[in-house]
């Protein structure tokens, strides 16, 4: 049975969560399995210098649960460089990889970050773009310009054009705490901190969310992810399937944040269920111990 929604981090390749999520000294060849025994998802940027692997990608899949998923972000040439269009635009090799992953039954929606110079008045070239994607691709958008942003005229017509496609946004959470909550920050699209900053009903079955910047040593982070993990639970109760990443300065910290985010959730929706225990909890200590 597939996971009420899916949490997650933007790597598995971390040797500092040795001895915690992963077992002591586990060689990096067994760090994904493991990984994929606590979480189900995990945001994999080897597409986004446009190359692909394919015989990597299915090594992947031998490596995870039927019930994992891969997220993976649009190239940079296709984001950036060809903004979507034009003579650069080369999706090839990024579908073929989508196409392993979803042959496998791996693919999670793959983030199409649109760069921070993509404003609303080229909104129809982005319209075209996803009506010219194969259906059976799902796909999570992630705007930065503050076109749209704070309800702007831009900001709705996106999103009426990702509900009549049945696609999803990505929303990017970033918590600052050096940074004080201004209008002018608000519209910012890498200050959005709080629900009520951005338009948070789905627009398609997948919602994404990308919580930034938390660190351990931050006391506000409880209260803070208290008001995403209400969203969170509120898309679930909806029937949405949420993606959830937790993106922080510190890399060997996500794991725990992102238990603490869990057990938010699951107060609020017993039925999402503990999350499983980590393959290193408590070898550590039993190693210590002789």
């Amino acid at each position: 049975m597939s996971p009420l929604y899916r949490l997650g981090c933007p790597l598995w390749a971390c040797p500092d969560w040795q001895g915690s999520l992963y077992k002591p000294g586990a060689p990096a060849a067994q760090w994904l399995s493991q990984y994929s025994r606590v979480f189900r998802t995990v945001e994999e940027p080897i597409s986004r210098d446009g190359k692909s692997d394919l015989r990597k990608v299915k090594r992947w899949c031998r490596s995870t649960p039927d019930d994992f998923r891969f997220v993976l972000p649009f190239p940079r040439s296709v984001t950036d460089d060809a903004m979507l269009q034009g003579e650069l635009l080369d999706l090839d090799p990024f579908l073929d990889l989508l196409s392993v992953l979803q042959d496998h039954d791996r693919l999670g929606p793959s983030r199409l970050q649109l760069p921070p110079a993509f404003d609303g008045p080229k909104l129809p070239v982005l319209e075209h773009f996803l009506e010219s994607m194969p259906v059976e691709f799902p796909i999570a958008v992630e705007a930065q310009h503050p076109d749209f942003f704070a309800d702007a005229p831009a900001g709705r017509k996106m999103h009426r054009l990702l509900k009549r496609l049945r696609l999803d946004r990505a929303i990017v959470a970033e918590w600052d705490p050096d940074d004080p909550i201004t209008e002018a920050a608000a519209n910012e699209s890498r200050r959005i901190r709080f629900p009520e900053q951005v338009r948070c009903d789905a627009t398609g079955p997948m919602p994404m969310l990308r919580l930034c910047g938390a660190r351990l040593d931050q006391l506000l982070v409880p209260t803070w992810l208290d008001v995403w993990a209400d969203v969170v639970a509120d898309w679930i109760v909806k029937k949405k399937r949420p993606y959830v990443f937790i993106d922080v300065e510190n890399v060997s910290d996500g794991p725990v944040i992102a238990e603490m985010f869990h057990e938010r959730v699951q107060a609020l929706l017993p039925e999402v269920g503990a999350m499983p225990r980590w393959p290193g909890r408590g070898l550590a200590v039993q190693l210590q111990l002789f």
